[in-house]
């Protein structure tokens, strides 16, 4: 539907943010995820906005119920009886789908849900507010991830997938349309643009825009952590490490006759100004990221100024990150239809690898079996026979290295407990 700005009334706000935007396609934050960056763990957390859900929303919609009333069809007061248990059933189907979503997620990320269900509990205690489901799964969420993390999960993900899923239901929703238009006729129809008037009016209509775009995209959104969020985030405050930021707080404040003289001076409170000049302020950055494309190279830039390293797993052939000294050539994946992870299986695959070329293994398991059942039948002790195997392991080791012959190796075997002869 057309739009009609012609009585669009702007805020303080907006009027502020035109102003310093030097952005052609100037437009207002949708999201504004905060994310706090710990150099010395390597590792980064994310508290992702919840803006845009219904519990957060509804302060505005209730200012706005236009826009709820064409969402529906039809206005609050209005709802049918039966529209309204299929409203409930619906909200009752999206609480299960969600909860399955979320049980993948934990199981992929460390995710923290429990303050995003805790506002929105808290929200909804307000009369005549409807318990709804989350558009977004992240939302309100914290989420921890160590430096590259993010990178990976974003470089490996599979959106082509759910991508053919979407065009596919996209092309049945065209044909929908079509042959609609075609039932109806060469009719024209003549399309009234929308007033808007006010920013609230904006942000409603843009919020059940986004709900039902983001309902048919979904399944793409969630292939990736970044493709299901935005935001921007802050750092700590330079030149102050945070044992010392703690230390600062735990201490107390000491009033100079400075200070009481700067207050009398300034007409606060002595106790006050002390307090702040205590508690220091410090710069702190902010980045704003209105792109997965922005998050990714933020990240990027925070493991290159940590000297973070990849290397490429020699048996899948992904890319993984180098966890401290630990010199590895295989990642810690556990691809699909495995249960053990590269490492696991490279290390399996070495050890039968090097059972194969190696001949002394066979000798060593022939005399093993066979001193080992004359220690049964008592013809050996048990303790030579513990001192012979360290003996034969140590000897097997020299003959796979080439220190030793086979030929020697088979001989020392051989010899290490012979027959007894028989009496004549």
């Amino acid at each position: 539907m057309k739009k009609d700005y012609s009585e669009y009334r702007p805020s303080d706000y907006e009027k502020y943010c035109r102003i310093r935007s030097d952005r052609k396609g100037f437009h207002l934050h949708t999201f504004y995820n905060r994310v706090h960056f710990y150099p010395e763990e390597r590792s980064f957390h994310i508290l992702v906005d919840d803006r845009m859900e219904y519990h957060t929303m509804q302060d505005l919609i209730d200012e706005d119920p236009a826009a709820e009333d064409a969402e529906r069809g039809h206005t609050a007061a209005e709802i049918p009886e039966e529209d309204a248990r299929k409203f409930a059933q619906n909200r009752a189907e999206d609480e299960s789908h969600n909860s399955e979503i979320i049980q993948k997620m934990q199981m992929r990320y460390r995710m923290d849900r429990e303050r995003a269900e805790h506002n929105r509990d808290l929200s909804c205690q307000k009369e005549g507010w409807i318990k709804e489901p989350f558009t977004n799964v992240f939302s309100g969420s914290f989420i921890d991830l160590n430096y590259g993390e993010g990178l990976l999960d974003f470089i490996y993900a599979d959106f082509v997938t759910p991508l053919n899923k979407v065009y596919r239901r996209a092309y049945l929703w065209e044909e929908m349309l079509r042959i609609a238009k075609e039932k109806r006729g060469t009719e024209k129809h003549q399309e009234t643009a929308e007033k808007i008037l006010n920013s609230t009016q904006t942000q409603v209509t843009d919020f059940f825009n986004y709900v039902q775009t983001f309902r048919t995209v979904q399944d793409i959104a969630y292939a990736s952590l970044y493709s299901a969020i935005r935001g921007s985030g802050d750092t700590m405050p330079y030149g102050l490490p945070g044992s010392e930021l703690i230390g600062i707080l735990r201490s107390k404040p000491e009033k100079t006759a400075d200070h009481i003289a700067l207050a009398e001076k300034l007409g606060v409170s002595a106790d006050e100004l002390a307090l702040r000049i205590h508690l220091r302020s410090f710069m702190t950055v902010e980045y704003h990221f209105r792109s997965v494309q922005e998050i990714l190279e933020l990240e990027f830039t925070k493991m290159l100024e940590q000297k973070i390293r990849f290397r490429k797993c020699r048996r899948c052939g992904k890319y993984f990150i180098m966890k401290g000294n630990y010199d590895t050539h295989y990642c810690d994946r556990i691809a699909e239809g495995e249960t053990r992870n590269c490492q696991e299986l490279a290390a399996a695959e070495k050890y039968r690898a090097k059972i194969a070329d190696n001949k002394a293994i066979p000798v060593y398991n022939k005399y093993y079996k066979r001193y080992a059942a004359r220690v049964k039948a008592r013809q050996i002790k048990e303790n030579d026979f513990k001192k012979w195997r360290y003996r034969a392991i140590s000897l097997r080791d020299d003959c796979a290295d080439g220190k030793i012959s086979l030929e020697e190796y088979i001989q020392w075997m051989e010899d290490s407990f012979p027959n007894r002869k028989k009496s004549i």
